[in-house]
C-alpha cells in the first residue's frame, strides 16, 4: 500500500474507533440518566415505605387498644350479668322468706 491509502486506512479505523466512542458515550449517558432516574424512583419508593410503615404501626396500635377496650367491655358485661344474676337469686330468695313464690 502506498502512504494515501496508509493514510486513507488509518483515517477511516480512528473514524470509525470514534463513532464507536461517541455511541458508547451516548449510551453511558442513557445509562447514566436511567440510573438517576431509577435512583430518585427508589428514594420516592423508600420514602413511601416509611410511611406505609408508621401508618401501619399507628393502626396496629389503634387496634391493639380496640381489642384492649372490647376485652375490657366483655368483661363488664359479665360481671353485670353475674350482678344481674345474683340480684335475682337474692329477690327470690327474698320473695320467698316474705312469703311469696319461689
Amino acid at each position: 500500500l502506498n502512504l494515501q491509502q496508509q493514510l486513507t486506512a488509518a483515517a477511516r479505523a480512528v473514524k470509525e474507533r470514534d463513532d464507536r466512542i461517541s455511541k458508547q458515550a451516548a449510551e453511558i449517558d442513557r445509562l447514566r440518566r436511567t440510573i438517576e432516574t431509577k435512583d430518585d424512583q427508589l428514594s420516592e419508593t423508600r420514602a413511601r415505605v416509611q410511611q406505609e410503615r408508621q401508618t401501619n404501626e399507628r393502626l396496629t396500635e389503634q387496634i391493639s387498644v380496640g381489642l384492649q377496650a372490647q376485652s375490657n367491655l366483655k368483661e363488664q358485661i359479665q360481671k353485670a350479668l353475674a350482678s344481674k344474676q345474683d340480684t335475682e337469686r337474692q329477690v327470690l330468695q327474698l320473695k320467698h322468706l316474705i312469703g311469696g313464690t319461689p
